[in-house]
């Protein structure tokens, strides 16, 4: 197996871990700093890294901007009901993201790999060994 995916699934696993620990109090705030990158350009921008982003939909922190939580927000991923954008945007309503995330290919890019990994992710620990 490909040592970068299974880097991934360690860490994904570990956040998974992790994460059921986070409340609200300590959810990320507004004006956190995360920097981006595209090919043309640096970004620095004041917003919830990706990561974060995709954790506080699946602890369902975003219900209230109409993103689903846990195992809803993984189906509603996989049927495309749930885009980068959508959660981007949520994000920006919530107030978790900067308005200009959804301009920053670097940030969208993140938040699509990050999504990538949550279906990837519950495929693998739904599969029996």
């Amino acid at each position: 197996m490909n040592p970068l995916l299974v880097g991934s699934f360690s860490a994904l696993a570990l956040l998974f871990a992790i994460a059921p620990g986070v409340h609200a109090d300590n959810a990320p705030q507004p004006g956190m700093v995360a920097q981006t990158a595209n090919q043309s350009s640096s970004i620095v921008s004041q917003h919830t890294p990706p990561l974060a982003l995709v954790q506080l939909a699946r602890q369902g922190y975003l219900v209230q901007q109409g993103i689903p939580s846990n195992g809803d927000l993984i189906y509603a991923v996989q049927a495309g009901q749930i885009t980068p954008e959508n959660l981007i945007q949520a994000g920006i309503n919530a107030g978790q993201v900067s308005s200009d995330a959804l301009q920053d290919e670097g940030y969208l890019n993140g938040v699509r790999e990050q999504l990538h990994d949550l279906i990837i992710f519950s495929i693998s620990a739904s599969v029996p060994n």
